[in-house]
């Protein structure tokens, strides 16, 4: 650090700075990168007791995701996962929740609100998903279709086998 300081005064306090930073939020407990507290890691993932497949028809027929050229399947996973939940009326959104949390009380409720705007998923954006993802669809597997589905397929893990115990159809659009 003192060769820094001495040749670098500017990157040395960039240095410094970035570490009382660093500090400040491992004290707070807010996970930054580059660097992830251990309490993120430290304990084992629960299995699930009910697993969840995506399933995607286009006129009527499944989609293979996994193999279905530029489509990229995680991301189209999570993106359907994101939806699965926005549109259950059950679902308490964490999103609002810690947008509230950390920001209500540190900026103005104007500021607040063009925060919720930009970040939370509001009624308008979540009705557009359906066509965005007909076109998302359709420009990465250059097919052309009328409709698409979004089902969801419930199994439990039993006797070294999965078990289908339900079908939930999630969404229907026409395009």
């Amino acid at each position: 650090m003192g060769i820094l300081f001495m040749t670098n005064k500017k990157g040395f306090f960039f240095v410094i700075l970035f570490i009382v930073f660093q500090a400040f939020f491992t004290y707070k407990g807010v996970q930054t990168v580059p660097f992830f507290n251990y309490g993120m890691f430290s304990e084992p993932y629960p299995a699930d007791k009910v697993s969840e497949k995506y399933i995607i028809k286009l006129d009527g027929e499944v989609l293979d995701i996994e193999n279905s050229g530029n489509i990229f399947p995680y991301m189209l996973y999570e993106n359907l996962r994101i939806y699965k939940k926005l549109v259950d009326p059950n679902y308490d959104d964490v999103v609002l929740k810690a947008i509230h949390r950390r920001f209500e009380k540190r900026v103005s409720q104007a500021t607040l609100d063009q925060l919720v705007k930009k970040i939370w998923n509001d009624e308008q954006s979540i009705k557009k998903f359906p066509e965005w993802l007909c076109q998302f669809i359709a420009k990465r597997t250059e097919r052309k279709f009328e409709t698409l589905e979004f089902d969801v397929e419930y199994y439990t893990y039993a006797d070294k086998k999965y078990n289908l115990i339900g079908t939930e159809s999630i969404m229907k659009h026409e395009h």
